[in-house]
């Protein structure tokens, strides 16, 4: 969660101060039965249900939150007890002007929010901010094992990964040719890997790596961390901030490990 310890506090306190483990239960719960993965909407859902004006300034909620959880609010057609008008509520017969959303790529694509939802779009704003540390982190760990490993020629791709990984290579590489109006990735094979087989390939020759790393598992289970934040991003799917903040240690970590120390 990103929102400020002064709501979560308040929070607890009208809950009969429960502690930090019982509300991050609550949190859960309310999520599930709003259908979000956004624990900070979440949180804040539970404070309109008790009454918490979440804008005041001494929570410090960003604004593009206090915006999402209105939509959220508009959407589900959910009238929290006690929220004012502002939050969705319908009165004298009118509805509130929603304001749109626009979420800019670049000058020629701009994204408004009558394509999707408010929620939705937030999600692609946040996660916009993401994308590059999966990208640097498996391309770079595709440019240390191409690094280490040439050294046996250039058929090294060959010799140091199994027969699984050079097939589903070959695979990918012929269903690129097939689709020639698109750019292709590479002319190496290295490539055409995907996180796993380059983890299996650094567990393979562990020998080749072993100078760079504590142990053996050290590469492969940072890989497979990566890997899953990864795989939900590759499906468009956003991570929730304790899976962002774990990105962003394991990318630190392996640039740190992979470094050649600075000469003095």
């Amino acid at each position: 969660m990103t929102l400020s310890i002064t709501l979560r506090n308040k929070i607890r306190e009208k809950l009969g101060r429960v502690s930090n483990q019982t509300l991050y239960v609550s949190i859960r719960k309310k999520a599930r039965e709003q259908h979000t993965t956004d624990h900070d909407l979440a949180l804040l859902l539970i404070a309109i249900d008790l009454d918490i004006d979440v804008r005041k300034r001494q929570f410090n909620v960003p604004p593009y939150k206090l915006e999402l959880l209105e939509n959220h609010i508009q959407q589900s057609h959910r009238i929290p007890v006690g929220s004012p008008p502002e939050w969705g509520q319908v009165t004298r017969g009118k509805k509130r002007k929603q304001k749109t959303h626009l979420l800019s790529f670049s000058s020629d694509l701009q994204i408004v929010d009558n394509l999707l939802p408010e929620q939705l779009l937030n999600e692609a704003e946040k996660m916009a901010r993401v994308y590059p540390m999966t990208y640097v982190f498996e391309n770079s760990v595709r440019n240390y094992v191409r690094g280490k490993l040439e050294k046996y020629g250039p058929n090294w791709f060959d010799l140091k990964s199994n027969n699984k990984i050079k097939q589903k290579v070959r695979e990918r590489i012929e269903k690129e040719k097939k689709n020639k109006w698109h750019g292709k990735r590479n002319l190496h094979p290295i490539f055409y890997t995907d996180m796993e087989e380059l983890a299996t390939v650094i567990a393979a020759n562990y020998s080749d790596f072993a100078d760079d790393f504590p142990n053996p598992n050290w590469a492969t289970s940072k890989i497979e961390e990566v890997t899953m934040s990864r795989n939900a991003i590759a499906h468009h799917n956003p991570l929730e901030q304790d899976d962002i903040d774990r990105l962003r240690v394991n990318l630190r970590d392996w640039i740190k490990q992979i470094s050649s120390p600075m000469a003095t």
